[in-house]
């Protein structure tokens, strides 16, 4: 597929801010059925794209590959040739900035939905459109307490979110994909 990601999240620190530039992204899926409607798929999405630094004492804009890799589910709504879906996917994404700063791994999470349209009635050929929301967990923590009125868990931490939009080519292969 190929499609546009947004970077939505800007970092802010004492004298600055770090974010993403908009750009084009590309990837593939591969999945699987496992019931008549439900699916699980690996996915990676790569985003070329720029670290941009204002008011930072970095003389230029760095050049930065995002890659995520997501093993998740989707849900598809049968309606004949045209079937919505929606699922979510868990995995790792990894920025590597050109030589200036090193590469770095973080855990991160996906949701998302779109829609395939089959062409033709064997459903073998078809579009996938999509819209995926992915968030990257930058920092995290987590504490736990118990009192007289329970116990309670919690998860705290920062991170960023993008979004993307994409169109690509999907293929059914074997007997059970209808």
């Amino acid at each position: 597929y190929v499609g546009y990601q947004f970077g939505l999240s800007t970092l802010n620190f004492v004298g600055g801010d770090i974010s993403l530039a908009d750009n084009m992204n590309y990837g593939g899926t591969i999945g699987i059925r496992v019931k008549p409607q439900q699916f699980i798929e690996f996915t990676v999405n790569r985003w070329d794209t720029e670290l941009r630094f204002r008011g930072v004492a970095v003389p230029d804009n760095v050049s930065t590959s995002v890659t995520n890799f997501y093993l998740g589910g989707y849900q598809e709504i049968p309606q004949g040739n045209i079937r919505p879906f929606f699922g979510f996917g868990l995995g790792a994404t990894w920025y590597s900035p050109d030589d200036t700063f090193g590469d770095d791994w973080r855990f991160s999470v996906t949701f998302g939905g779109g829609v395939k349209i089959w062409l033709g009635e064997a459903q073998k050929v078809g579009i996938k459109l999509g819209g995926n929301l992915l968030m990257t967990f930058l920092s995290s923590s987590w504490g736990g307490y118990c009192g007289t009125s329970g116990c309670g868990l919690g998860l705290f931490g920062t991170g960023v979110a993008d979004l993307n939009f994409t169109a690509g080519l999907t293929l059914g292969l074997g007997d059970f994909w209808n």
